[in-house]
């Protein structure tokens, strides 16, 4: 995730391949809340067969890792420890 910008108080989410370390996808996203919901917008176009998706603590939740899942790949996320335990149920 990049910092916020400045200028225009957004923030932006990427998609990043490990091999190359390429930016692959690049989405802005008006405000951190909804970091959450743009994982599906920004990886939904892709082909996640047999990938592995990383992800911070902001865009994790049960809903994208049962997306993530379905599409066909293997997912790394950190889980903040402030988080419900129904969200640790991943």
């Amino acid at each position: 995730m990049a910092p916020p910008c400045s200028a225009c108080d957004r923030t932006a989410v990427g998609a990043l391949t490990h091999a190359d370390r390429g930016v692959v996808r690049q989405l802005a996203v008006l405000d951190m809340g909804s970091e959450i919901p743009a994982l599906k917008d920004l990886l939904g176009p892709m082909d996640l067969t047999q990938t592995v998706v990383t992800a911070d603590a902001l865009p994790v939740s049960s809903d994208n890792a049962t997306f993530l899942i379905a599409r066909g790949a293997d997912c790394v996320m950190t889980v903040k420890a402030e988080r419900c335990v129904a969200e640790h149920r991943l």
